[in-house]
C-alpha cells in the first residue's frame, strides 16, 4: 500500500475519533441544558397562549432533535452512494440554516418588544430580517451546490459521507454567510445597547439591565463562534468539517431559548414581588407608563408579569 495513502488513512481516522468524541459531547451538554431548563419552559412557555412567536421558540428548542437524528443517520449509513451522502449532508447543511433563521427571528423580537411597538420600528427590523434571510437562503444554497462528498475509504470504521476539502466558491459562500449573521447580531445589540443607555438612562430597571446582559453574552459567544467557524472550515479537512455546522448552530439554539426562558423568568418573578416598575407591559394592553413591548401573560388572567 502507498505510503501517502497510510498516512492519510491515519490522519482521517483520527480526524474521525476527534469528531465523534466531539459530537457526543455535544449531544450530552445540549440533552443536560434541555432538561436543566425544561421546568422554567413548562412554567413560562407551554401554558401561554399560541402565538407566532411562541411557534418560533418550539422550533428553535427542538430542532436541534432532527440535526441530530440527520447526523447520526450520515454517520450510520452503510455502503451509501456519492449521490445519497451528498443528500444527507446537505440535509445537516439546511437543519443549521433554519435553525440560525430561528435564533435571529427570536433576536429580532426581542429588539421589537425593546423598541416598542410601533410601524417605523416594524418596517425596520422587518427589512433587516427579510433582507438577512434571504442573503443567508442564498449562501446557503450556494454551499449546498458547491460542497463536495466522498465516501468514507474505510467502511465500518469511520462515517460513510465525508466533505472533502471545499472549493473555493464554497469558501466565499460560507464566509459571506457568517458575514451576514454576524451583520445581523451586531445590529440587533446596538439597538439593545441603546435601549439600555438612551432609552432607559434615567431609571433603574432590573429587567432591562438582565436583558441587555443576556444579549451581551448571546452576542460575544455568537461572535467567538462565527470566528471559530471560520477557521475551523479552512483550518480542517475531512471529518472535522462535519462539526462546522452542528456546534454552532446547537450552541445558539441553547442560548437563544435560554435568553427567551431568563427574560420570562425575570418579568414574573418581579410581578410576583409587586415590582411592577421592573416588569416590562404587553405589547397590546395599554398601560398608564409603559417600559416597553415585551408580554407575558399569566395562566389565570390578562395581567402583564413583564
Amino acid at each position: 500500500m502507498d505510503h501517502a495513502l497510510i498516512e492519510f488513512l491515519i490522519l482521517t481516522i483520527r480526524q474521525f475519533n476527534v469528531t465523534q468524541y466531539a459530537k457526543v459531547a455535544l449531544y450530552v451538554f445540549f440533552t443536560a441544558d434541555f432538561f436543566q431548563t425544561l421546568i422554567d419552559e413548562i412554567n413560562f412557555i407551554w401554558f401561554s397562549p399560541w402565538t407566532l412567536f411562541k411557534i418560533v421558540f418550539f422550533c428553535c428548542r427542538y430542532s436541534p432533535f432532527i440535526d441530530a437524528t440527520a447526523a447520526i443517520v450520515a454517520n450510520a449509513a452503510r455502503n451509501p452512494s456519492v449521490k445519497t451522502c451528498q443528500q444527507l449532508v446537505q440535509i445537516n447543511l439546511w437543519c443549521a440554516g433554519f435553525g440560525h433563521m430561528t435564533s435571529h427571528v427570536i433576536l429580532i423580537v426581542r429588539a421589537y418588544a425593546l423598541l416598542g411597538p410601533s410601524r417605523r420600528n416594524a418596517i425596520f427590523l422587518t427589512i433587516l430580517g427579510t433582507t438577512t434571510f434571504a442573503a443567508a437562503t442564498t449562501f446557503m444554497a450556494g454551499v449546498n451546490h458547491s460542497i463536495s462528498v466522498t465516501l468514507s475509504p474505510v467502511p465500518g470504521l469511520i462515517s460513510s459521507c465525508i466533505i472533502t476539502s471545499s472549493s473555493s466558491a464554497t469558501n466565499l459562500y460560507t464566509i459571506l454567510g457568517i458575514i451576514v449573521s454576524v451583520f445581523d447580531e451586531t445590529v440587533l445589540f446596538l439597538i439593545i445597547c441603546w435601549v439600555r443607555f438612551k432609552k432607559y438612562k434615567e431609571e433603574y430597571n432590573r429587567l432591562i439591565r438582565k436583558i441587555y446582559r443576556d444579549a451581551l453574552i448571546y452576542y460575544l459567544v455568537s461572535f467567538g463562534i462565527s470566528v471559530s467557524g471560520i477557521a475551523l472550515w479552512f483550518a480542517a479537512t475531512g471529518p472535522i468539517l462535519d462539526l462546522s455546522p452542528l456546534v454552532p448552530r446547537f450552541l445558539l439554539s441553547m442560548i437563544a431559548c435560554r435568553v427567551v426562558l431568563h427574560i420570562r423568568k425575570y418579568g414574573h418573578e418581579d410581578y410576583c414581588s409587586g415590582d411592577t416598575m421592573n416588569a416590562l407591559p404587553t405589547i397590546n394592553v395599554t398601560e398608564t407608563r409603559p417600559t416597553s413591548g415585551l408580554q407575558f401573560k399569566t395562566q389565570n388572567d390578562n395581567r402583564t408579569i413583564g
